[in-house]
């Protein structure tokens, strides 16, 4: 399980001032192996429970046709307890905030069903997403419906 990088913006942003730069090039280089489940981060703009109109974070990383994140899930304004806060918590962003949301549904998973091999788990997880408008580059095979996965 990989976080697929959060170095989108600044790519757009290079690339806007006229760089050329190859196709995925900021793609975390652990997530280009088919032994790998990279997740891209999305915002749920307020509403968690309708992936549908979710959309891949500005930052999340987008790979090419060969590589590119299994799947997306909440990365912008996640949740974490963080003692210096007086409520105990803030919200982050980031591709690595939404990689354990990913990594706590295939745990779920093997909780119920211990022997699935990692193509079965990349299988499920990849079966259990909404698809948006944003490009598989960017997705993957959609938004992760956590529910659906582990239920499937």
């Amino acid at each position: 399980m990989v976080s697929a990088g959060n170095g989108q913006r600044v790519l757009n942003d290079a690339v806007t001032a006229g760089v050329r730069l190859p196709a995925g090039i900021g793609f975390n280089v652990l997530g280009m192996s088919d032994f790998v489940i990279s997740v891209g981060a999305s915002t749920t703009h307020g509403t968690p429970e309708n992936l549908a109109d979710d959309t891949v974070a500005s930052f999340s990383s987008q790979g090419n046709d060969r590589f590119h994140p299994t799947v997306a899930t909440q990365g912008v304004n996640v949740p974490i307890p963080y003692d210096t806060n007086p409520e105990w918590g803030i919200a982050v962003d980031g591709t690595s905030f939404a990689a354990p949301m990913v990594s706590g549904t295939v745990a779920l998973i093997l909780q119920h069903n211990p022997d699935l091999s990692f193509a079965q788990i990349k299988a499920m997880l990849e079966g259990a997403t909404v698809d948006t408008s944003a490009p598989s580059v960017a997705e993957g095979a959609g938004m992760l419906d956590v529910v659906d996965a582990v239920l499937s």
